[in-house]
């Protein structure tokens, strides 16, 4: 498990962000980072909500021996996107076909299942999508990055001619450059940026959510909200996007043959 996931789960225990940051080594706000990223449950809308007169928690099975890590990642993983063989997967980086098997008996283990049902009950306590996190959402999709998702470039390739490959004078391969796109591992993106993935003969085709969009509306809303807490991220952001195209087309001028 991750030091990302172990405060999540140390941060739906109810422990403080200041005090996962100190028991894991890391600064303040890379956990607020990884809470704004993630979209974990806003605590100050949980206590609003028990202001509310929420009802109570419906108590689940008791959890009769604790769960390892392994076990408590996929039941968290679960209750997210409800996908038994995904969250296996991820949790224990094993085949498809075991995790699609396996997955499907977690759910019958008696001690994830209560823990699952636990998390649930929490989930249904607190509002999960506020202003906060929609204003959070946007700006992940208007600063995100491609290269977080494809690495493109030049590759060394074995050279086949005519359906047999070509070897030098040690029986090696010859290699010569060729450009690509590599698409990385799903459990490796976010996954929540990304609008459209496909595969066809010419290769893979992936689309991120629309940034142009995004930036029209964080424009729009911190307009209306000057004083958001989020606006200083948000112009730092923007002022360093505008920098980095303005010395691309300054590149692209330099370049251009006359």
């Amino acid at each position: 498990m991750t030091d990302r996931e172990k405060a999540k789960r140390e941060y739906l225990n109810g422990k403080s962000l200041i005090a996962i940051a100190k028991e894991l080594g890391v600064k303040d706000s890379t956990v607020r980072a990884w809470k704004r990223r993630d979209l974990w449950p806003d605590v100050a809308t949980k206590k609003r909500n028990a202001n509310k007169n929420v009802a109570p928690l419906q108590k689940s099975a008791p959890i009769i021996s604790p769960l390892n890590e392994r076990q408590q990642l996929f039941a968290e993983l679960y209750v997210r996107n409800f996908n038994a063989t995904q969250s296996y997967l991820k949790s224990y980086g094993c085949s498809y076909d075991t995790a699609r098997t396996e997955g499907c008996r977690s759910l019958t283990n008696p001690n994830i299942k209560a823990y699952i049902e636990n998390l649930k009950a929490i989930k249904k306590q607190s509002i999960m999508i506020d202003v906060d996190d929609v204003v959070e959402l946007y700006m992940r999709i208007a600063f995100s990055d491609i290269t977080n998702y494809v690495e493109f470039g030049s590759f060394d390739r074995p050279t086949i001619s005519d359906g047999q490959l070509i070897e030098d004078g040690d029986g090696q391969p010859v290699m010569h450059k060729e450009s690509d796109v590599i698409l990385k591992q799903s459990d490796a993106v976010d996954g929540q940026l990304i609008e459209e993935i496909s595969m066809s003969k010419q290769g893979a085709k992936l689309k991120l959510c629309s940034k142009d969009k995004a930036l029209e509306w964080l424009g729009k809303f911190f307009n209306v909200n000057p004083m958001d807490k989020h606006r200083v991220e948000y112009d730092a952001a923007k002022q360093e996007l505008d920098r980095l195209e303005y010395e691309r087309k300054k590149k692209h001028d330099e370049t251009v043959d006359f």
